[in-house]
């Protein structure tokens, strides 16, 4: 009958439950595995009844000294269940670990199985307590030596009265219970145990020297020379000279060793800038940051050359303007592309029904936007550049709009 009768005769684990029932047999029913939903991107668990899907939100999987423990959220509770095993249902899963040991404990995420657990956050809660008064830090801030006296660190200060915020009450709503209940999911640290904050290698005695020179004193000044061409002249005051240490205009290949004074010579007007590089390397350790240097005596034409040097004829003009009156700058940025690669705007003539629809409706939603266009009109030099056509369009909507030029 199996191999020439019409009807089924196969079954696996979902047909063995019909038959036991079929011949009044008992057998033990309960859900023991956790059997994932295959087309689900986060931990959704089968067959369970409706009224256990808030399970599925928030879960993770641990597994420690043979015990698989589901770990979810109900309310505001972290609660566990026990199961025999996952199936995790051809689901491509990544296993990183620093040791394969028995005795570790191992996290499942949906996405990778570890030793390490996950950590979302790094910011700190520090509260103090005396008499009255109670204040509550929250930021970035670790413990140690080098954040309270070296590090740039940002912190929330929040006092006020013990009878507002009882730190026993605080404290205990943040460990989800007492602090030594196994819902805890913080760890308690001494300060015997802590290990001391010790920056021995070359990268943080490179990440240190960068951070001291960004709080240093600085300033630059430009000075014109014969030729028509700039010398910049850095000052680091009562900075020690360091060869691990490189200075460079952004806009410049130039580099200079550090030292109190730097001077980079033959600038064009276009390598002008507040912006400088530095490079700190030591032996095969190398870090790049980007610090700006106030600065003074920046010739009067250096915008209008900035501007020149973007907006160099009739098309790259228009493309501008388009950008300028964009409902956003970033969906501005695409059409921006899309219109220099279609050549749209090879003829200026054939971009004014456009310009003149998104003018009519930047009128009425964000008239600031026309002292942008106005800005430009300003620096461009090369009057061929702009079509006397968009001047009178652009003098008509600033004479209805009040815009002053």
């Amino acid at each position: 009958d199996v191999f020439t009768g019409k009807s089924g005769y196969s079954f696996d684990e979902n047909g063995m439950d019909a038959i036991f029932d079929y011949l009044h047999l008992p057998y033990y029913n309960k859900i023991v595995i956790a059997d994932l939903e295959k087309y689900e991107s986060g931990f959704v668990l089968g067959h369970f009844p409706k009224t256990e899907n808030y399970k599925n939100a928030y879960q993770i999987f641990t597994w420690h000294d043979g015990t698989l423990i589901r770990n979810y959220f109900d309310g505001n509770e972290i609660c566990k269940d026990e199961f025999l095993y996952v199936h995790f249902f051809c689901r491509p899963m990544k296993y990183v670990w620093k040791k394969l040991d028995s005795k570790n404990t191992f996290y499942i995420y949906p996405d990778v199985m570890t030793d390490k657990m996950k950590q979302d956050i790094h910011a700190k809660i520090y509260i103090r307590r005396k008499y009255a008064d109670v204040d509550l830090y929250l930021g970035s801030m670790n413990a140690s030596y080098s954040a309270i006296n070296k590090n740039v660190e940002m912190m929330l200060w929040l006092g006020t009265k013990n009878k507002y915020l009882n730190g026993e009450k605080f404290l205990k709503d943040i460990f989800c219970g007492p602090a030594d209940d196994v819902k805890n999911p913080f760890e308690k640290v001494t300060v015997m145990d802590a290990v001391q904050d010790i920056d021995g290698d070359n990268k943080n005695a490179l990440e240190q020297k960068m951070k001291e020179l960004c709080r240093a004193k600085r300033k630059a000044t430009i000075t014109e020379d014969n030729y028509g061409k700039y010398k910049v002249t850095v000052e680091f005051p009562g900075v020690t000279s360091d060869k691990t240490i490189m200075v460079s205009p952004f806009n410049s290949k130039q580099e200079h060793t550090l030292c109190e004074k730097i001077e980079f010579t033959e600038l064009e007007i276009l390598q002008l800038s507040e912006f400088y590089e530095l490079t700190a390397k030591e032996g095969e350790d190398e870090i790049h940051r980007i610090i700006m240097i106030p600065t003074i005596g920046f010739p009067e034409d250096r915008e209008s050359a900035v501007v020149n040097s973007i907006v160099k004829d009739r098309a790259s003009f228009v493309e501008y303007i388009a950008f300028v009156l964009g409902d956003d700058y970033l969906a501005s940025m695409l059409e921006k592309k899309q219109i220099g690669e279609s050549g749209i705007f090879q003829h200026s003539n054939d971009a004014m029904p456009v310009l003149y629809e998104k003018m009519l409706k930047t009128s009425v939603e964000e008239p600031e936007r026309f002292r942008d266009i106005g800005y430009v009109l300003k620096m461009v030099t090369d009057k061929e550049i702009i079509p006397d056509e968009f001047r009178e369009l652009y003098d008509t909507f600033c004479n209805t709009l009040k815009i002053r030029r």
